[in-house]
């Protein structure tokens, strides 16, 4: 009787069978696969910070207070970083004096502290 009910049930119901041949790997196949996170403003997020993004969206809620500003301090910091020059490093002012000392055949600086009174003469 369970059986009868069962052939009733799911009887009209066609069944995909799926493919008939074996999967085979291709031979040097190598996936290729990234995955870009990036958020309404257009910045680039990595896992964890998609995943906040995600949920706070799922569950309609928002990050904390702490958290925004947080944020809002990595972004500025961020931005500071894009506008200063890539010249103004300490590597560079370093770089800078060794080739100027080699022009003036120097083997070493010695660094001399001036008094502002005595400079102006």
């Amino acid at each position: 009787m369970q059986a009868e009910r069962d052939d009733e049930k799911f009887g009209c119901r066609e069944r995909y069978g799926g493919p008939t041949s074996d999967f085979t790997v291709k031979e040097g196949y190598k996936q290729n696969v990234k995955l870009d996170y990036i958020d309404d403003d257009g910045h680039v997020l990595n896992a964890k910070e998609a995943f906040r993004y995600v949920s706070h969206e799922f569950h309609g809620k928002g990050p904390g207070k702490n958290k925004v500003e947080k944020q809002r301090k990595k972004t500025e910091q961020e931005g500071l970083m894009k506008q200063m020059s890539s010249t103004d490093t300490h590597l560079e002012r370093l770089a800078s004096c060794s080739r100027s000392r080699k022009k003036c055949s120097l083997h070493s600086w010695s660094l001399v502290a001036v008094n502002k009174h005595e400079a102006t003469i």
